[in-house]
């Protein structure tokens, strides 16, 4: 529960436009987040049963979101740029056209290679400014 709340702090303080939160503050949102989940559950049963399945609802109405939407997109209902093709991706400066020859670069790939197999543990592991591609 520590580690959500605490990724519940930093993410909110990134959602806010503040990159780089002080521990302090995320801590405090972390404590406040967990203070009333486990307060919402003392004082009644039936409220955090409540909360858990209106998130539950939440989670699966995003899903079925993504889904119309990425079937929407691939009938060329919503409008593209340029069409992406497969030299965008493999060719000598796309997908391949930024590569570090550091130590940095290695272990990050490797470590790419083993979380693409292995994957994640839980979502809040990865933050959004860990994905990026140039560091």
């Amino acid at each position: 529960m520590a580690g959500n709340a605490i990724s519940f702090g930093l993410n909110i303080m990134i959602a806010c436009g503040i990159d780089t939160p002080s521990n302090g503050i995320v801590r405090a949102i972390a404590v406040a987040v967990a203070t009333f989940a486990c307060s919402l559950h003392i004082v009644s049963r039936w409220w955090g049963i409540a909360l858990n399945n209106f998130f539950g609802s939440v989670k699966a109405a995003i899903l079925l979101m993504l889904i119309i939407v990425g079937i929407v997109s691939f009938a060329g209902a919503l409008p593209q740029k340029t069409k992406p093709t497969a030299e965008d991706n493999f060719g000598k400066y796309g997908g391949f056209g930024l590569v570090e020859t550091s130590s940095y670069g290695y272990a990050s790939s490797f470590l790419s290679v083993i979380f693409a197999y292995g994957g994640f543990n839980q979502a809040n592991y990865v933050r959004i400014s860990d994905l990026t591609l140039i560091p």
